[in-house]
């Protein structure tokens, strides 16, 4: 009987910690796929014929509006821009700053021209 308990402990501890790794790996996994969504912006405003400016304003042009939203956000995530990124027409990417929230953790990223490639910014492991 005790060392049913003990096994039952043991696995209660390991679970609580496996949860919270499978939740950091889904995480991870979904910045990863709105990182690459970014570095896709340059090709999409090139097929386009259009520039993309994010966060968008409310455009005036009905065509606009037509148009798939440039970034798609998994469920519960948040993105703040120091400024508006702008892609030109032509794929070049001006850059800017984001930070990505997710519940309680904040990731920043540096959205670098001229392709839109994007970098960490004092994240720890």
């Amino acid at each position: 009987m005790v060392v049913l308990a003990i096994v039952a402990l043991v696995v209660g501890v390991a679970a609580v910690n496996a949860f919270a790794m499978m939740h950091s790996w889904r995480a991870r996994t979904q910045l990863d796929a709105i990182g690459a969504q970014f570095a896709h912006l340059p090709v999409l405003a090139r097929q386009r014929g259009r520039a993309i400016v994010l966060p968008p304003k409310a455009d005036p042009d009905p065509e606009n509006a037509k148009l798939p939203p440039a970034i798609s956000l998994p469920a519960n995530w948040l993105i703040r821009f120091d400024h508006p990124l702008k892609v030109q027409a032509t794929g070049l990417c001006e850059g800017a700053t984001i930070t990505l929230e997710h519940f309680d953790r904040t990731y920043h990223r540096r959205i670098l021209p001229p392709f839109c490639q994007w970098q960490a910014i004092d994240e720890a492991p």
